[in-house]
């Protein structure tokens, strides 16, 4: 055998063991994972809760994917909330890792485990309408942990002002009597009444945590209402929001989308601008605002349907793109309880609009 055949055996055979060894290396360095939990934040106590924060740490190749059982934040990978009722049962928390190599699972039965005055559970307990709390002062729990704890959310509330109890306990029973019982008992717990919000470094005048069943809506005086039913109207869109939050399946988006202009993209202003304007009722929005994304547009419609605002039914009655989705967000409200088309109809016949949603 001559030299060059001798070099180019060889080379083949050190290639050949190479990708073995390689080969044989990968195999190994593969591992089924392996998963347990530990509380690394916890029990805390906040507004009717007892929070624990848990870590599923892992090992295994390729990097396992986590899954747990329940999750009541956002708290990043492999990170879970657990929010206990102190009337709750203990909960059996389950996580499981799963790779190309198998799957593990871990368990951890989490209890209330929460140091509370008992005046203040009973405080907290006292129900302003049915099963509803109306808190009006601002304190250390009013905020999700995950929110307070979160640097670009950062929270910051100011409380009614004693000189709005009276009107914002009026608007608000007002408004929770036109819903049905069952709608309020299964998806509000928490009316948040306060005197300002700000989060992520604005001013806002609502928003909902479905987690906790709350909203969280501003009355700051009735002089600076231009409209004399704003504090209302927000308390029926963040309500809105809690029901679409739990029902979107029953909104027909796609129809709703099919309703705006042709080539229309939401999310190109972030104008919080609600004032009515001919142009783009003619479009088929409210104001500005509802252009943000499809839900603040929903909730301009659920928040008008409300009310007794003339000006936005008079505009439903000009132009029919708005008539379509009142339609759409009426047949929203129905098909989350029946009892609501009574309400809804009488609305639609105070204001001479045709009913078509039988």
């Amino acid at each position: 055998m001559n030299v060059k055949k001798l070099i180019k055996y060889t080379s083949i055979i050190l290639i050949a063991v190479l990708l073995v060894t390689f080969s044989t290396s990968c195999k190994t360095n593969r591992e089924p994972p392996t998963v347990k939990l530990e509380i690394y934040e916890g029990p805390e106590y906040t507004t009717g809760f007892c929070v624990y924060r848990i870590e599923a740490v892992v090992t295994g190749y390729p990097e396992p994917e986590v899954t747990f059982s329940r999750n009541d934040g956002s708290l990043g990978e492999n990170r879970c909330q657990v929010n206990l009722e102190s009337s709750q049962e203990p909960y059996l928390l389950e996580a499981t890792a799963e790779n190309s190599m198998g799957e593990a699972t871990a368990s951890l039965l989490l209890e209330w485990g929460c140091e509370v005055e008992t005046e203040e559970i009973v405080e907290e307990q006292e129900k302003f309408y049915k099963n509803v709390e109306l808190i009006t002062e601002v304190n250390s729990r009013i905020f999700p942990i995950g929110w307070t704890n979160h640097p670009d959310i950062d929270p910051k509330a100011t409380s009614l002002s004693p000189d709005e109890y009276e009107r914002t306990e009026g608007v608000l029973l007002n408004g929770l009597q036109k819903n049905p019982d069952r709608v309020i008992e299964e998806y509000l717990a928490k009316i948040y009444a306060l005197g300002s919000l700000e989060l992520y470094g604005e001013k806002t005048a609502g928003t909902y945590f479905p987690l906790w069943k709350c909203i969280y809506i501003v009355n700051n005086g009735i002089e600076n209402d231009s409209t004399g039913c704003g504090f209302e109207n927000l308390f029926y869109e963040e309500l809105s929001s809690l029901l679409y939050y739990g029902n979107k399946s029953l909104l027909d988006e796609q129809t709703w989308e099919t309703i705006n202009p042709s080539g229309f993209e939401y999310g190109k202003t972030n104008s919080r601008s609600q004032k009515f304007s001919s142009q783009l009722n003619e479009m088929g929005f409210l104001y500005e605002y509802a252009q943000t994304n499809l839900e603040n547009d929903f909730n301009s419609f659920a928040g008008e349907l409300f009310l007794d605002f003339e000006p936005c039914w008079n505009a439903v009655k000009k132009y029919d793109k708005l008539k379509q989705k009142l339609d759409l967000t009426s047949k929203f409200y129905i098909e989350i309880d029946k009892d609501y088309e009574p309400f809804i109809k009488s609305q639609y016949e105070k204001y001479g609009l045709e009913w078509t949603l039988d």
